[in-house]
């Protein structure tokens, strides 16, 4: 089983026709196995030595290897055999995680990104799960593409065991179906309220919320707390994971579990130490394109890459500067339609675009396997935007890169950044630790409205008001032709 084979996104590949763009990959990512660089644990006190904090009553201890985790639960041997197949280790957040959920224990989990959150909550869930029945778990994600990636990664796991999963769309049945026809759904809130309507679902008993800070920020609270109320049934395991979490999210997020265990591996709000992190100072907006430039012709370029922007207008604006300078790239935002969407991810998965341009659409748990670069092209609106964007790099112990690109518009919010790059280990120069830390109130000024920027394009481009004239002008020509 190699990595594209491992994609399983229903598509065909022609290996020799695209053998210069897998030729691309093969440096970051595994031949054969998706094998993580985690050692094995060399002491008996697991959690110091991963720096595993846990809180709660009764925490079962965690498993220190693939072996020990058959001996003491109950895995299908479909199952093991993948595992085996595919990894080494455990990382620290599965060895602490699964013991839990294996013991039916309500979970927050908050580990970086790439620590291997997902595998924390499939194996348990598979494992409990056993055989095909009816609907009993459900797996909540914010956005589409992580919802496809979750049902895709299980469809891999849980191959051999029968168990029937299903991922939500528009054209899914009637919730009249779910009960017989499926054992696992994938879905974001909205469309699953939408899709279900004010009908009750009383044979959920799991529920796994992933990436969950966002599904508790105000655009998700009202359709989660839906969800919660529609699967109603009384005894019912709830798994809440993320990288970060604010103060605020978390005492929400706590509400809906019942004497629930905290994991927190690592240092919280901070990233992986395989991710090296820089700070690049440019003047202005066109010195930042000039910035890009640059990497490409001293080949800093090396793909797989992600670029992000603030919006998807920019994200457009970037695409077709670069374009000259013959970089193979995608381009995702809010604007494209399912379709368009579903395209640009099997392009970037398949190696036929090096990178993608995109907005923080894509920071969320999307999981692209080896990805060797993260460029912030516009300075992120806040630190867990900042924290989740560069996480698509450094996943599974794979070393990799981070750019932020700022400039004298950015100086103030500076430090955000900074305070992240100091807790994740990286030394900083005297000064910026000198920083002053902007106030909340600036903090949430800037999460609400990005700053405004100059275009990216270098072509002068005309006023708003100047081209509705010119519009009126050239219909009102056409009119009286």
């Amino acid at each position: 089983m190699d990595t594209f084979a491992v994609l399983k996104d229903g598509t065909s590949f022609d290996r020799k026709r695209f053998a210069k763009d897998i030729s691309l990959f093969k440096e970051s990512l595994p031949h054969k196995k998706l094998k993580t660089n985690i050692p094995a644990p060399q002491t008996e006190n697991i959690c110091k030595e991963f720096h595993i904090n846990c809180s709660g009553e009764e925490v079962p201890s965690p498993v220190s290897s693939f072996p020990e985790l058959f001996s003491r639960y109950s895995v299908p041997s479909s199952v093991q055999s993948t595992l085996n197949s595919l990894y080494t280790n455990l990382t620290p957040v599965q060895m602490q995680a699964m013991s839990v959920l294996f013991e039916k224990r309500d979970l927050m989990g908050i580990a970086a990104t790439g620590s291997g959150k997902t595998l924390s909550f499939a194996v348990p869930l598979i494992s409990l799960l056993k055989k095909p029945r009816w609907l009993r778990a459900l797996v909540v994600a914010p956005t589409k593409e992580l919802a496809s990636q979750l049902h895709r990664e299980f469809l891999v796991l849980s191959e051999g065991t029968g168990l029937r999963l299903h991922l939500l769309k528009k054209n899914s049945p009637e919730h009249t179906e779910w009960k017989s026809n499926f054992d696992i759904m994938f879905t974001t809130p909205l469309l699953f309220i939408h899709k279900l309507g004010a009908q009750r679902l009383k044979t959920i008993k799991y529920i796994v919320l992933d990436e969950s800070d966002q599904l508790f920020d105000m655009g998700y609270l009202d359709q989660i707390d839906s969800i919660l109320r529609q699967c109603s049934r009384k005894k019912q395991l709830k798994a809440l994971f993320s990288a970060t979490m604010l103060p605020g999210i978390e005492i929400m997020a706590k509400s809906m579990l019942v004497n629930p265990i905290k994991i927190v591996v690592g240092t919280k709000n901070a990233t992986v130490d395989t991710l090296k992190q820089e700070l690049k100072f440019c003047s202005n907006e066109q010195g930042k394109l000039l910035a890009i430039k640059q990497m490409i012709e001293l080949g800093e370029f090396t793909p797989p890459m992600l670029i992000f922007v603030q919006s998807k207008e920019r994200a457009k604006e970037l695409y077709h500067e670069l374009k000259s300078e013959k970089v193979k790239m995608g381009l995702m935002h809010s604007g494209l339609n399912d379709h368009e969407r579903g395209v640009v991810m099997k392009n970037f998965r398949l190696g036929q675009t090096w990178g993608l341009i995109c907005t923080d659409l894509m920071s969320r748990g999307i999981d692209f396997q080896g990805v060797n670069l993260v460029v912030n092209y516009d300075f992120p609106q806040s630190v867990v935007s900042y924290i989740h964007r560069i996480g698509r790099a450094g996943r599974a112990g794979r070393e990799s890169k981070a750019v932020t690109l700022y400039t004298f518009d950015d100086a103030p919010y500076l430090k955000m950044v900074v305070n992240v790059m100091k807790r994740s280990g990286i030394e900083m120069p005297e000064w910026m630790k000198n920083l002053k830390t902007p106030s909340r109130k600036h903090k949430k000024n800037l999460e609400k409205k990005p700053i405004k920027r100059e275009s990216i394009s270098r072509k002068p481009r005309l006023s708003r008001t100047l081209r509705k004239n010119l519009k009126k002008q050239k219909d009102k020509v056409n009119k009286n032709e």
